[in-house]
């Protein structure tokens, strides 16, 4: 990744961007916390100050899950995909194609131009729904 020339790039900021390319499910600030604080000296509101930071530079995307206010992180790619992501392990399950492009718009948005779009698509992963049914 080349990082941006206007972001200062510090040991710490390097240290949550790595921990993001590695996972494969969005985190929240404080699950990047306590990763990262295990081998650097590091507060909670620095990772909000470092997240922040790649969010304004486009590096990552904030998405906000159905009933939880709680933000989560992942690393933003130039990739057009959708994902079904689970309500409760978090894991996004990528879906094949654009189901947007399909759409075939009403009458009255003839007139409208689409520049942008975001499908977002909640359940449970077969995993965590076998766990749900046991409970």
């Amino acid at each position: 990744m080349d990082w941006p020339k206007d972001l200062k790039h510090t040991r710490q900021r390097e240290k949550v961007w790595n921990l993001l390319e590695q996972v494969n499910r969005p985190l929240r600030a404080i699950d990047i916390f306590e990763e990262v604080r295990v081998d650097e000296c590091i507060s909670i509101s620095t990772v909000y100050r470092i997240l922040d930071a790649f969010e304004e530079h486009g590096m990552v995307e904030k998405i906000r899950f159905p009933e939880d206010d709680t933000a989560f992180y992942k690393i933003r790619t130039d990739e057009h995909r959708h994902y079904a992501t689970c309500l409760l392990c978090h894991r996004q399950i990528p879906l094949d194609g654009c189901p947007v492009e399909r759409l075939e718009l009403k009458q009255d948005l003839k007139e409208f131009t689409i520049t942008g779009h975001r499908l977002e698509i909640y359940g449970y992963c077969a995993d965590c729904r076998k766990k749900l049914n046991r409970g």
